[in-house]
């Protein structure tokens, strides 16, 4: 690496890590600890479905589906092809049956669902 990149990389460290402190001593200064938490993991309630959709749709694909299973669909062919087919029927079956109730119920993380299970048992 040259000197230009070095310093291309530091500076940019620098430029996240003081964004980072910025927005949080500002929001900090604005909100509690349990609001920063919501508003972190749901973005504020303020996304739309399709920006919801995208996002799932980006997380899902990776360097494990760009190199992976084309490497593992190289080798056995359309067998591969049957994990992706079924990970369409989850996400549905996702969408239809546990997001609404996910939704109704307001959590926000996964341990936040199961505390609000254990106190309805």
């Amino acid at each position: 690496m040259g000197l230009l990149d070095i310093l291309v990389v530091v500076v940019y460290l620098v430029a996240i890590v003081g964004l980072g402190c910025w927005a949080g001593m500002r929001s900090s200064a604005q909100s509690s600890e349990a609001d920063q938490a919501k508003d972190y993991f749901l973005a504020g309630r303020t996304l739309k479905w399709p920006v919801i959709g995208l996002a799932l749709f980006a997380t899902n694909i990776s360097t494990v589906h760009l190199v992976g299973l084309a490497e593992a669909g190289y080798k056995s062919g359309l067998l591969m092809g049957n994990f992706e087919l079924l990970a369409v029927v989850t996400l549905v079956m996702l969408a239809i049956f546990f997001a609404p109730f996910y939704i109704r119920s307001r959590v926000a993380t996964l341990p936040d669902f199961l505390s609000e299970s254990l106190r309805v048992i």
